[in-house]
């Protein structure tokens, strides 16, 4: 069989679009609200998908098929509890729980979720954070400690 293609280095965004959002400006997270996180820089977005605006990434045909994502949030001082999701639609992907009983400041606690599988034409993902604290907390967007990212790994 003869090689119709070779590849030297890095990922092949032509057949794996892959995104990256962040957020440079800190967002408010109210005590024990579901919040959607709000991306006010795109790092890259090889397919087009992603949306600033909206805070959201939509899928199309061209991108269907098998995703990881990878979702991350930091906040500016310790909650009891801290969750974060990424959500198809309404529906939840994953959800992660941070349950940290210390109320010290200055650590900017992190809180990660992945999940990997398949999405199909029109599915919408975003990314929503939960805090339990007494009162409002900030992230601490840095344009690095707050993101949502994702590489497709194969096509529909």
């Amino acid at each position: 069989m003869a090689l119709t293609r070779v590849r030297t280095g890095g990922v092949d965004t032509t057949v794996n679009p892959t995104f990256q959002l962040n957020q440079t400006s800190n967002q408010s997270l109210s005590d024990s609200t579901l919040t959607t996180m709000t991306w006010d820089a795109s790092a890259w977005d090889t397919a087009s998908i992603t949306s600033v605006g909206s805070n959201n990434v939509t899928i199309t045909a061209v991108t269907a098929g098998y995703w990881i994502l990878y979702a991350v949030n930091r906040i500016g001082q310790r909650p009891n509890r801290q969750q974060l999701y990424i959500l198809k639609g309404s529906t939840d992907l994953v959800y992660t729980e941070n349950a940290i009983n210390d109320a010290g400041s200055g650590a900017n606690p992190s809180i990660q979720a992945s999940w990997s599988g398949p999405l199909v034409t029109g599915d919408v993902l975003t990314v929503k954070a939960w805090q339990s604290s007494g009162g409002s907390q900030n992230t601490v967007a840095d344009g690095i400690g707050v993101q949502f990212w994702g590489i497709r790994v194969r096509g529909a």
